[in-house]
């Protein structure tokens, strides 16, 4: 469970990075979203400097003590927004899987003591806007050429 909840995003992020390859220009939105939503998550990070609930995790590296928002939280609902208002049809088996995934990453995080329940809902907000607005620039970029 824990590798899932560890890895689960980056898997995640590379299955719709995949799922995008033959729509180039959903594909080079879904990549400015990521970096963007990366960077902000690093700015709050460095600007709230909230520590997390353990703070033996990540003790070895400045850049990952502080757990306000949630990275994993930012990142995982943020591609799944865009992919969601992205993707013109959907699958009953897929969003299975990637809803799974969601659940055993929030597990992970909290279980082994990463972020309290309001960095989770901080970070899950913001990528549901970063990933609304990702979507929302690309589609316009598309429609007004």
């Amino acid at each position: 469970m824990d590798t899932i909840g560890l890895y689960g995003v980056g898997g995640m992020a590379a299955y719709i990075l995949f799922q995008f390859y033959y729509r180039k220009t959903y594909l080079f939105g879904y990549i400015v979203m990521i970096v963007v939503n990366y960077l902000l998550n690093v700015t709050l990070k460095r600007t709230i400097q909230e520590p997390r609930p353990n703070a033996a995790v990540y003790a070895y590296s400045n850049s990952h003590r502080y757990g306000m928002p949630s990275g994993h939280m930012q990142m995982i609902t943020a591609v799944l927004m865009y992919y969601w208002m992205a993707k013109p049809t959907y699958s009953f088996g897929e969003w299975a899987g990637l809803l799974s995934i969601y659940g055993v990453t929030i597990a992970e995080l909290k279980k082994n003591g990463k972020h309290t329940w309001k960095q989770m809902s901080v970070g899950t907000i913001i990528g549901s806007v970063v990933g609304w607005i990702g979507y929302q620039i690309t589609k316009r970029t598309i429609f007004t050429r």
